[in-house]
């Protein structure tokens, strides 16, 4: 009977260091399991740290990027502001110009029109230098008077004023 209780002792002791041993296995393979996750952990964890810091740096970049842009914006406004005054300079030498132009198209046709006055006035000058003789007797048609006819060491006789005053107009 101790030989019996022996071995049932025996035997439930190599039932529970069996029992022992599968835990201890599965302890371990938990725990192999737990390195694995908690190294994937750490690995997500730097991964998620450079990933971190790639966002750092490149809002840091889309920050000064968006400073270079509104440098941009700013020079493109101020020379937008400066086009529009050159162009309304530009618009007033224009309107300048144009009046200039008018006020010399107005003088040309004053000077147009003296030059025919001037032109008229010669025509009628030589009809009257053609018809103009010195008689001893005038008629009516005369243009010499008899009182402006050329006696020696007189002066030479003078148009009728009457006769040039009608021929102008």
């Amino acid at each position: 009977m101790v030989a019996d209780e022996v071995r049932k002792l025996a035997e439930r002791t190599t039932k529970a260091t069996q029992e022992i041993a599968a835990m201890i296995k599965t302890i371990q393979s938990e725990a192999q399991n737990a390195v694995v996750a908690m190294e994937r952990g750490n690995q997500e964890v730097r991964d998620g740290v450079e990933r971190t810091s790639a966002s750092g740096a490149a809002l840091q970049e889309i920050i000064e990027m968006s400073e270079s842009l509104g440098d941009m914006v700013r020079q493109i406004a101020t020379a937008a502001t400066e086009q529009a005054a050159a162009s309304e300079e530009i618009n007033r030498s224009v309107t300048e110009i144009s009046n200039s132009t008018g006020e010399s198209s107005t003088a040309a046709e004053a000077t147009a029109q003296a030059c025919s006055d001037l032109s008229n006035l010669a025509f009628n000058l030589q009809d009257l230098v053609r018809r103009f003789r010195l008689e001893a007797k005038p008629t009516s048609t005369s243009l010499v008077r008899r009182n402006d006819v050329a006696k020696p060491n007189q002066q030479p006789a003078r148009l009728s004023t009457r006769a040039s005053a009608g021929s102008r107009r």
